[in-house]
């Protein structure tokens, strides 16, 4: 628009009509927006978008559209809510072919458009996520028919063009050279969507969980926070309100729910009300079964200024649905009618199970023809699985990948329900839970590149990629440690060499740059980030213990691809740094009275803060002897009010640690103890803490509300399919690999890792006669099998020694290793697994 908007939440209208002499061999349109866009092509909606990106790199989506194309007159309308920049944008081109053409015709976001600031949508209204605001929508006020093509818009707006000034001509948009106006800053290049478009399913409620009605405590006029007007609200059962029909709701094709409000009827005497008199609404509360990310779809009739306020909510906490996570956050929606039947669906998607219909202002009968949520969601193919002897592992196993999948998207996410967030560090767990579910997809790619895209000059990745704020979070330190830790797991576990390639320069940067904060220890000291790891009360002061083998992990792993990929000086320079902080740790950390490691040391002072991160950390990286690490399991074995628990988002490496020092059953009860407080109380989801209605950071429990569903909770699917399958790579991309089970107090175990080679099936078996193991190895890959000390092995009912499949054999302290390449596989131990 020609004049910059008042409001940052703006929803703008944008139209370009035109004339076909004949209909199209073949059509694409390209298109992007800032921030978002919902694109109908005569009509019909096509699709929305972008995927979420850096502006120096923005996003854009293709559409096949020839099918929706015809002979004489067509028109493209877009939809665009613009939140982040003082003034948005629209980036449409469409490419046609025409039989007897040689030439296609090209339609792009030119002066020919025609744009309106749209009166339906209010600008003014509360967050409901970082990445949306919730929507009020006066249907009253929308251009009725504005998306097709013989709709009058000679009284809309001339486009403004943002500056066209030349910055280079780009090759963008595959070989089709676009208008100079496209290449404006931020925009410096455009590229392809590098994910699928999300895949949509509409359902249905399942359960009617309450109908009633309330008093109404606010006018329709006055406010907009709809989700704190609803909260206010008590819920009472109907006396004066009329819902027929409500479980009609749950059945499609039924007759409408029929909602009558009698207490606004002027034929209602003063003195029929039951004491002083007030306004009654109608509600009902539905569930959906499952957490959804959703968009919401109405299809209602009634009078003119009917108001259904939709509030939704993850949870129900004593009858109602809760809707105020923060007090700058409304998770409600409204809608009001125009007259007669309508069909509405929200800009946005929400994450939501429960939704509370609140119908307001009724001056008659309203029929509610159907409520239902249109998902959406990445298109990943379950390629992985787990199943045990255990239900409760099973549980653990398939709650991590239904969280994965709500915390998937564009990108991962922290959650859907609070933020929408890209965050760069204990958020990069979730591709570990990816991995275990879907295997190496695109999603993954697009994660890992965001915050070396994002990454400041000086050297240090932001906290969160794109982002939605005029100023980007204070990047914390252990956010960016993580994200290098990530990318060095998917160099063994991705193997994809290209994208390596990309991001080394950025890991070299960041690595170099907190060489500026070594002391004379060796160790990271008062690095000027702020500092987190997860809401438990750690003490990260100073010279931080976790923070520091953290550092160590990054230096080893950086070391690794710069020794792989050809740069030695690199990776001897960063290993010399790795080699002088054992040491260190072992000397500075360590409280022989408490028989545990120091969460920090300042000033060279021990902190009085002792932690199950800081020596589940040291357990794991092997930075105990083994006098120490004999008490520090006897410690936290023990735990005292003194340890500070891990919350979800850490849980990776205690699981990891007891593992990796044969504690494998203290592993699987320290899973089963946490995740079963999930469980215990329905959730069928891992949580964003241990309570999602409070927490122990400050070191006593304070009221906070948390996400039920959390990307950086999604670990144990990972620890599962590697430790208790025992699938992990010794070459990077799992070219070869290694199927190691640790069986723990299991007597059976089976599922599939899905590797980029290939599926790796696992199935194992132990009693007491002897451990029973069967592997499928993909094609082109090579497999070593750790098998137990036992009297005798056989391979496909044979002795090993006469298999001529086995490659090669060694021995091991913990077991017998049998070295085979791509084929099906059943082994056998004489004895019981240790």
């Amino acid at each position: 628009m020609e004049k910059p908007p008042e409001y940052r939440n703006q929803y703008i209208y944008a139209r370009r009509v035109f004339k076909l002499e004949s209909a199209p061999t073949s059509a694409s349109l390209h298109i992007s927006a800032d921030t978002f866009y919902r694109l109908f092509v005569n009509g019909k909606c096509v699709g929305r978008g972008p995927a979420r990106s850096d502006p120096a790199w923005q996003s854009y989506d293709t559409y096949r559209v020839e099918g929706l194309l015809v002979k004489g007159w067509n028109v493209l309308a877009v939809e665009v809510n613009s939140f982040i920049r003082p003034r948005g944008g629209l980036l449409c081109q469409l490419e046609i072919k025409v039989e007897g053409r040689e030439e296609p015709i090209i339609i792009c976001t030119d002066e020919r458009w025609r744009v309106k600031v749209s009166e339906a949508w209010s600008p003014r209204t509360l967050h409901n996520t970082h990445w949306d605001y919730s929507e009020v929508y006066d249907a009253r006020k929308e251009p009725p028919g504005w998306t097709q093509p013989d709709f009058k818009d000679d009284d809309w707006e001339t486009p403004f063009l943002l500056d066209t000034q030349d910055v280079g001509r780009l090759t963008v948009w595959r070989d089709v050279p676009l208008p100079p106006h496209t290449h404006t800053e931020p925009y410096f290049s455009l590229e392809p969507r590098d994910i699928p478009m999300m895949s949509e399913e509409e359902i249905r409620p399942v359960k009617v969980v309450d109908k009633g009605e309330v008093e109404e405590i606010m006018s329709v006029e006055e406010n907009l926070d709809v989700a704190l007007e609803m909260a206010l609200e008590s819920n009472k059962p109907l006396r004066t309100c009329r819902i027929e029909g409500a479980e009609n709701l749950l059945t499609e094709g039924a007759p409408p729910t029929v909602i009558e409000n009698q207490s606004r009827s002027a034929e209602i005497l003063w003195e029929d009300f039951e004491g002083i008199p007030t306004v009654k609404d109608a509600y009902i509360v539905l569930d959906f079964g499952r957490l959804v990310n959703a968009y919401l779809r109405l299809d209602v009739e009634g009078a003119e200024g009917s108001v259904v306020d939709i509030g939704f909510g993850q949870t129900i906490v004593d009858g109602r649905v809760f809707l105020r996570p923060y007090n700058y956050q409304c998770h409600g929606d409204r809608y009001i009618l125009r007259e007669g039947r309508q069909r509405w669906e929200s800009f946005h998607w929400k994450n939501f199970r429960y939704v509370q219909l609140t119908f307001r202002n009724l001056k008659g009968p309203l029929r509610l023809h159907s409520f239902t949520a249109l998902t959406t969601e990445y298109p990943a193919e379950q390629r992985g699985r787990f199943k045990c002897s255990d239900p409760v592992l099973n549980e653990v196993w398939d709650a991590t990948t239904r969280t994965v999948r709500l915390c998937l998207h564009d990108s991962y996410m922290d959650n859907t329900y609070r933020e929408k967030e890209i965050w760069t560090g204990d958020v990069s767990v979730v591709i570990l839970g990816a991995f275990a579910a879907f295997g190496d997809i695109e999603a993954t790619h697009r994660y890992l590149r965001l915050p070396a895209r994002g990454q400041n000059r000086v050297g240090f990745f932001p906290s969160y990629w794109p982002t939605p704020w005029e100023k980007p979070h204070l990047p914390i330190l252990e956010h960016n440690l993580q994200y290098v830790m990530r990318v060095g797991e998917y160099y063994w576990y991705g193997g994809n060499r290209t994208l390596i390639d990309e991001l080394y320069p950025a890991l070299f940067k960041f690595m170099r740059w907190l060489e500026n904060y070594r002391d004379e220890h060796g160790l990271l000291n008062n690095v000027p980030l702020y500092r987190w790891i997860d809401w438990a009360h750690t003490d990260l002061r100073g010279e931080a213990l976790v923070t520091n083998i953290m550092y160590y992990a990054c230096l080893r792993y950086v070391a690794e691809i710069a020794r792989a990929y050809g740069r030695p000086q690199d990776a001897d320079h960063f290993s010399a740094l790795a080699d002088q902080i054992p040491a260190a740790i072992q000397e500075r950390f360590w409280n022989e009275e408490r028989g545990l490691y120091v969460d920090c040391v300042v000033d060279d002072e021990q902190s009085d803060r002792f932690s199950e991160h800081a020596n589940y950390m040291v357990l794991l990286f092997d930075m105990a002897d083994e006098e120490r690490r004999r008490r520090i399991l006897e410690n936290l074995a023990n735990p005292r009010s003194d340890i500070v628990q891990v919350e979800p988002s850490f849980m990776l490496y205690p699981l990891q640690a007891l593992f990796h020092v044969g504690e494998d059953k203290k592993a699987m009860d320290l899973m089963r103890q946490r995740y079963n407080r999930f469980f215990s109380f329905g959730s069928d989801t891992l949580w964003e803490e241990w309570s999602h209605r409070c927490d122990l950071r400050y070191g006593y429990w304070w009221t906070r509300s948390r996400s039920m569903a959390q990307g950086a909770s999604c670990c144990p699917s990972y620890v599962l399919s590697t430790e208790v399958l025992g699938v992990k790579p010794i070459e990077p991309g799992f070219t070869r690999f290694e199927v190691r089970p640790k069986c723990g107090d299991l007597s059976w175990a089976e599922g599939v890792v899905p590797a980029p080679t290939g599926d790796i099936a696992v199935r194992w078996e132990k009693d007491a006669k002897g451990l029973s193991l069967k592997v499928t190895v993909p094609e082109g890959t090579e497999a070593e099998v750790w098998l137990p000390k036992a009297e005798e092995h056989r391979l496909d009912g044979k002795p090993v020694e006469e298999s001529p499949l086995v490659k090669a054999r060694r021995e091991e302290p913990e077991g017998t290793v049998y070295t085979v390449e791509a084929g099906h596989y059943s082994f056998w131990a004489g004895e019981t697994c240790s």
